[in-house]
Parts: C-alpha cells; sequence; structure tokens
C-alpha cells in the first residue's frame, strides 16, 4: 500500500522531504527568535527556553529522519541505539551544571576525575591541604581594611582611594599584580591589613574551606577544612557566606550551615556550631549564604548572630563570641539568603534581618522582635538575596528579584514603644536578583534580574534609567566609590559607570575574570581591587587621574 503523503502522514514520500525540513526549520527559528527577543523574559528564563526550544526542533528533525521512507529499518536500529548509548555514557561520566544566567555546561564526575588523578593526568585540582599559619600572621588594622561581607561598613560603599579613580582606561588598563586559582563558591573576601579571608571548595567535592590569602602575592597562608560540601546543579557548588574579622578572630559559615571560629592569625579553630542542625532547620535550596554578624554586646559582651531558619523558636542565633555558648535565640521564620546586620532605627541599635518571608528588626541584646513587615507582594515563594539597606532613622529599602522588586519601608517607634512599619511605595521597575543595591544622594542603582543597570528615585520609587541590554552586565555586582559606580560583570568584565540620575553612561570596561562565572562581591583596598568567581581570584590596581 502507498504512504499517506498528507499533511497528518508520519512517512512523507521523498518529494516533500525538503519541505517537512523547511518546516521544520522555519518553526525553529521562530521559537527561538521568540525566546531571544521576548521583552518579558528575563536572561535565564531566555536561555533556558531556547535550549527547550532548541531541544524540541532537534527531536522534529530526528523523528522526521526516522520516519523517512528513504532510511531503512537496519540503519534506523543503528541510529537508535548510538543515540541511547552516547546519551547513557554521557550521564555516566558527566552531569549539567548552569553557570551564568543558566547557560548548560557538562562537567566530569568525581569517579573520571578520580582515575584521571590516578593517571596522571592534570585535572585542574585546587585541594589546600588544611594547616595552620607557623608562625602566625601579623594582622595590622589598615584604613582600607574590608573586614565583613559588603566592605567597610557592609553596604558596598567605599572611599575613592588618593588621587580619582581614572574615568578612562584605554590607555592605562588596570594591573594584575597577582592571579591564582580557587576552589568553587560565592564567597567574597574580608579584608584585613595585608591578608584576604575567603571559602572555597575543594575540587574533589570532600571538603569546604576556609583560606587566608597573602595580598602581597596571593598565596595561601592557612587553610581550615570542614568534611561535606554543597551542591547544587542550579546553583553550583561550594560555601555562599563571606566570612567576618572581628577582634583578632575570623567567623565563617559554611554552605551547609557550620558557624566556626578561627584564630585569624593561624587558621586554629577555636569553636564551632550547627545554628542549622539546632534549629532542625531545612537547608535552603541555594545553600546557607548568611554571613555571620559580630559586634559587642552590652550585657553578654561580643556576640555572632546568625540566621539559620527554622520554626521553634529559633530561627536567628547568637552566640558569645569567647566561647560559642548559645546566648539568645528566637524566631520561625523559613531561612533566606540575606545576612543580619546592625544598625539604627528610630535612634535604636537593632539587627535588621531579610527572611524568606518576612523583614524583621531585633533588639540586640535579647533577640526580641521590634517590628515585622510581611504582605502579599513580599511573601511569595521567590528566594530574596540582595541586603536591606537603612537609608535614615526610619526608611529601610529592601528588594528582591524574580518579579518582586522594591519596596521603600517606613519603620517608627511611637510614644507608647511600639513600633509600626508601613509601605511608602512599590515597584517592579528594579527587581535585583542577585545583586545588592547602592544608594547616593537618594538614588538606588543595581542590577535588574541580570539584564540592566538602573537608577531609581528613592523620593517615589520612579526609575531615572537604565542601561542598554547589550551592556551585558548580567548577575553581576555594584561598588559605590565615592561618585562612580564600579559593576563587576556576570562575565568578569570591570565596568565604571558615574552615579548620576540624569543619564546612563559607561564610562570605560576592561576584563578581569575571563573565565568563569563571576557572582562574587569584589572588594577594593585602597586603589587595588580584590576579585573572584568560581575558579580563580585575582587582585589588581586600578589606574587613577
Amino acid at each position: 500500500m502507498a504512504m499517506d503523503s498528507g499533511a497528518g502522514g508520519l512517512l512523507a514520500p521523498p518529494q516533500f522531504r525538503w519541505n517537512r525540513l523547511l518546516m521544520i526549520a522555519a518553526a525553529s527559528a521562530a521559537a527561538v527568535a521568540f525566546c531571544q527577543f521576548n521583552p518579558w523574559f528575563d536572561n535565564a528564563i531566555r536561555n533556558l527556553s531556547t535550549t527547550i526550544a532548541l531541544l524540541l526542533t532537534a527531536a522534529g528533525v530526528w523523528i522526521w529522519l526516522l520516519a523517512s521512507a528513504g532510511v531503512s529499518r537496519g540503519i534506523k536500529r543503528v541510529l537508535v541505539w548510538t543515540v541511547i548509548g552516547g546519551a547513557a555514557l554521557l550521564l555516566l561520566t558527566a552531569k549539567a551544571e548552569y553557570t551564568g544566567n543558566l547557560h548548560i555546561k557538562y562537567v566530569p564526575r568525581q569517579w573520571v576525575l578520580r582515575v584521571f588523578r590516578k593517571a596522571g593526568i592534570d585535572v585542574g585540582d585546587v585541594i589546600h591541604v588544611a594547616r595552620l599559619a607557623d608562625p602566625p600572621l601579623v594582622l595590622t588594622p589598615s584604613p582600607t581594611d574590608a573586614p565583613q561581607f559588603l566592605g567597610p561598613r557592609g553596604d558596598a560603599i567605599y572611599a575613592e582611594p588618593s588621587g580619582k579613580l581614572a574615568r578612562d582606561w584605554s590607555k592605562t588598563p588596570p594591573r594584575e599584580l597577582w592571579r591564582v586559582k580557587v576552589g568553587k563558591g560565592w564567597s567574597s573576601f574580608a579584608v584585613v591589613g595585608d591578608y584576604a579571608f575567603t571559602q572555597e571548595e575543594t575540587t574533589d567535592d570532600l571538603n569546604e574551606l576556609v583560606t587566608c590569602y597573602s595580598l602581597t602575592d596571593g598565596k595561601i597562608q592557612w587553610a581550615h577544612g570542614d568534611p561535606g560540601c554543597y551542591d547544587s546543579s542550579l546553583g553550583g557548588k561550594g560555601p555562599r557566606a563571606t566570612p567576618t574579622f572581628f577582634e583578632g578572630k575570623l567567623l565563617s559559615v559554611g554552605g551547609l550551615g557550620l558557624l566556626n571560629c578561627l584564630d585569624a592569625a593561624t587558621g586554629k579553630k577555636l569553636w564551632s556550631r550547627n545554628p542549622a542542625q539546632e534549629s532542625a532547620a531545612t537547608i535552603p535550596d541555594w545553600g546557607v549564604s548568611s554571613s555571620p554578624l559580630v559586634y559587642n554586646s552590652a550585657k553578654h559582651g561580643p556576640i555572632v548572630v546568625v540566621s539559620a531558619g527554622g520554626t521553634q523558636g529559633n530561627s536567628l542565633h547568637a552566640y558569645g563570641l569567647l566561647d560559642g555558648k548559645p546566648v539568645w535565640s528566637v524566631g520561625n521564620d523559613p531561612p533566606g539568603y540575606c545576612s543580619p546586620q546592625l544598625r539604627t532605627i528610630g535612634g535604636v541599635h537593632q539587627v535588621v534581618l531579610v527572611n524568606w518571608q518576612a523583614v524583621t528588626g531585633h533588639d540586640p541584646e535579647t533577640g526580641a522582635e521590634l517590628w515585622r513587615y510581611e504582605d502579599a507582594m513580599w511573601n511569595g515563594i521567590n528566594p530574596k538575596v540582595p541586603q536591606p539597606i537603612v537609608l535614615d532613622d526610619k526608611r529601610v529599602l529592601i528588594s528582591a528579584g524574580y518579579g518582586t522588586g522594591c519596596v521603600m519601608l517606613e519603620v517608627t517607634r511611637g510614644s507608647d514603644g511600639k513600633w509600626s512599619v508601613a509601605s511608602k511605595w512599590k515597584t517592579n521597575k528594579l527587581k535585583p536578583k542577585f545583586t545588592n543595591l547602592v544608594v547616593r544622594d537618594n538614588h538606588a542603582y543595581g542590577l535588574d534580574d541580570g539584564a540592566f543597570l538602573m537608577c531609581l528615585d528613592l523620593a517615589d520609587g520612579d526609575l531615572k534609567w537604565r542601561s542598554s541590554r547589550n551592556a551585558d552586565y548580567g548577575h553581576g555586582q555594584v561598588l559605590l566609590v565615592d561618585d562612580l559606580l564600579v559593576v563587576l560583570s556576570e562575565t568578569g568584565d570591570l565596568a565604571v559607570v558615574p552615579a548620576e540620575p540624569t543619564k546612563y553612561q559607561e564610562l570605560t570596561r576592561t576584563t578581569l575574570l575571563p573565565v568563569g562565572t563571576t557572582w562574587n562581591v569584589p572588594v577594593l583596598i585602597g586603589r587595588k581591587i580584590l576579585v573572584r568567581n568560581d575558579l580563580e581570584a585575582a587582585l589588581y590596581e586600578l589606574p587613577v587621574e
């Protein structure tokens, strides 16, 4: 019987094969174009949708080829088993990882790497052996120190170094001072004197490390290791939080929630706790990301505050810095991705924290909740990553990606001592997913869902400008240096943009980290900038005028 040559038949006669193939190609081009240029898609959705469209197109072409009348049954079997065998081999030897903006790459599985190591093949390992510094390091405080996440004050704002940063790098680009391989992780650096502290994972996936590097030459000074690593195909491997330096001690939180107190001069462990286990809390989907807060308490002396999540009245913990003993624990909030910070609102010092679904202020001596903000817009299932910004004695700017946007809170204390919170305005024009916002002259600057650099008027939430899409900052990070935005893009480019609300203008740009995904926050040290991503770290000297 002759084959069905109609539009609905699977098997087309030879004269219609090219027409069918052209139809598949046209549909593929239309699907890819829709994914790439749809203004409602952010970069992550765009790349994922494009990948799916291409895979479906490939499947359509494959089905068409197998169904074509000119392919014999034997060849079909060979083709099918070739595909099945190739897919099985790929799944056995490699696994998919997502890099910036959900780009997919395949990396060897650990058993393959172990075979390569035994065969003497270089697999680019970063496996620092845990060791102490001997003799102890001399940690001399400096005016350029950045002892915590987001710099000197924890707000990503830096004073301009002596001599203004150059606005044009075409003739004198930043000068590389050193470059080293590092283990995977999204931690930034804490910098004290001539040393920088960070967190990373060994490439054999066995240990998370807290490491100390010399700013002089990039050589490792000491390494502390803990067994176990956080790993997510979407979120990547390794620790997320940044160490905090305080009075000679270094506090760190690993991707699985382990809190360490180390002697910063040697790397020796003084004590450790696991707040997530103590809270019976579930590790967040993207790993524990909350950096520790350390301050001098009037009642308890120096204490360490960490956010662990939990629903048993202990989602926020405080421990004594000297001995690690519990001081207080409060809260029933699921874990978020923000770090607690000590700020002053209404003339009162308090610990401010963005949780998964609420923003809270706490008494720093007891942990008692002073105020809470929740609403339908903020309480969604999407993660909250950017730090809150306390603008003055009553205004708090909170922000989140995934379509959530920014909210301006007004936090006030009545004559009866009770606190109240109201939202003054909301906007989804700026939706920072990974980027922490910076503020200058009542305007906020940040990256909108990995697509645009934007400027927002804090008086009413009005959008003042946004960069062109081809600026391609991705999910990078932004520092404010006097009147300049220093933007480290997801692809490792460093750009300079004036922090002024009238217009967007990129003054200069150069590449600092050509390989890897750069989600880590850079650190400015005078006229030098310390950068890292999931593969390497580097120190550059920036040109000045």
